[in-house]
């Protein structure tokens, strides 16, 4: 027969684990309340963006663990990523478009892989300055870039071959012609053409920025034959954008472009299954090498290397961003990114400030000072993400045939 001491112990005992049960309930169904008002906010995102941040602030508010905590911050970022969309366009009835902007942020060039052309719009007004259309041809206007002073837009155009493979892409087969893969340059102002360069290659690419600093060369990846599928033919062509002659030729297995310092002295060429180089410029000395990446960039100043990684895959798959020290070649920071798969970029703002990235879940933007995500912008396919200079606005390419513009006040 228990003593009153052993029974006042026992009754002491059960209260303390009826109180840790209803601890437990209690943050049990606290995790569920946050994660439901999370997922709440996510699901009333494109109805009511201010009710999606009031759900994702009350999940956050909610959360019993850090995993909780976490969900609700995503949410809130993607609510208030709302808030910095401004505007839409669209050029054609396309599944696939490049986008982008001018150094000013007053002008956006956007490309259509289905309406086989470019337009140029009026940031302001979002009016429509001109469009350029070939309808001739069966050919995919593919990607654009826009020179830093804003007076080029230059298309890369695919032989043909391509197009009809695309999804969304309807080819007339009773009319139009397929010529040669090419490069497509328009006057900016008005959109008249100001010549063309036929490419060999069938599909070339802009794999980085397409325009140096300082607008003097232009880059595209090119080759011979079935390029880009085959990569020993496959090299960097630089394009003087006076003369439109090629100047220079980056011929390194297995890469994807490059990327030069703002004083034109370093370029980063950008290996996939080789290592990524860092080189002196023009005399290509090899100053340091880093890991093959999916994609990298140099920061203006030259300071450091950004390589981007999927690490995964399936519906598990996350992006990496690793930053390098050029001076020194020792890995600097990892930056965490999406559970998603890299698609475009990364690259720097103009003046350095921000990174960006494009994933098959949105775009990103890191803050290089700080090293924080700051935004999360969109939830679709980006297949292309252009910044104005000082990084107020950014522009993404949705592979619905949307180009998206956002309000990133600077950063």
């Amino acid at each position: 027969r228990p003593t009153s001491l052993e029974t006042i112990t026992r009754s002491e005992e059960q209260a303390v684990r009826a109180d840790e049960n209803a601890e437990q309930a209690g943050r049990s169904a606290a995790l569920a309340v946050a994660r439901e008002l999370a997922g709440s906010a996510i699901g009333v995102l494109d109805i009511d963006p201010e009710l999606s941040i009031l759900l994702a602030l009350s999940a956050m508010n909610e959360a019993p663990t850090a995993e909780a905590f976490s969900e609700g911050t995503v949410a809130l970022r993607r609510a208030t990523s709302r808030h910095l969309l401004i505007d839409r366009f669209r050029i054609a009835d396309s599944e696939f478009t490049d986008a982008a902007i001018s150094h000013d942020g007053t002008r956006l060039v956007i490309s259509s892989v289905m309406g086989r052309g470019a337009s140029m719009i009026d940031v302001a007004s979002g009016d429509t300055l001109w469009t350029f259309e070939d309808t001739s041809t069966n050919d995919a206007f593919v990607q654009v870039g826009l020179s830093p002073d804003g007076s080029l837009a230059v298309l890369t155009v695919e032989d043909g071959s391509i197009a009809s493979d695309l999804p969304g892409v309807e080819v007339d087969e009773s009319g139009a012609d397929s010529f040669p893969a090419r490069i497509v340059v328009l006057d900016a102002a008005d959109g008249s053409l100001r010549n063309t360069i036929d490419l060999e290659c069938r599909l070339p690419l802009i794999s980085g920025p397409a325009f140096s600093p300082d607008g003097s060369l232009f880059q595209v990846t090119t080759g011979t034959g079935g390029c880009p599928h085959e990569p020993a033919d496959t090299w960097v062509a630089l394009y003087d954008t006076t003369t439109w002659e090629e100047v220079a030729r980056i011929d390194y297995a297995t890469f994807e472009g490059v990327s030069f310092s703002e004083d034109m002295t370093r370029v980063l060429v950008i290996g996939r299954q080789m290592p990524t180089q860092l080189r002196s410029w023009p005399d290509m000395a090899v100053l340091q090498e880093f890991p093959p990446a999916q994609g990298a960039a140099l920061s203006p100043d030259g300071t450091l290397a950004a390589l981007s990684f999927t690490k995964g895959g399936g519906n598990t798959a996350d992006v990496r961003i690793r930053l390098y020290d050029t001076a020194t070649g020792y890995l600097n920071d990892v930056l965490t990114g999406p559970e998603s798969f890299h698609t475009s970029g990364p690259f720097f703002s103009g003046d350095g400030s921000l990174l960006f990235l494009g994933t098959r879940s949105g775009a990103y933007a890191w803050d290089v000072s700080t090293r924080d995500l700051l935004h999360t912008l969109g939830t679709g396919f980006s297949a292309g993400v252009t910044a104005s200079f000082d990084a107020a606005l950014l522009a993404t390419a949705q592979t619905d045939g949307e180009a998206l513009l956002w309000d990133l006040g600077g950063g």
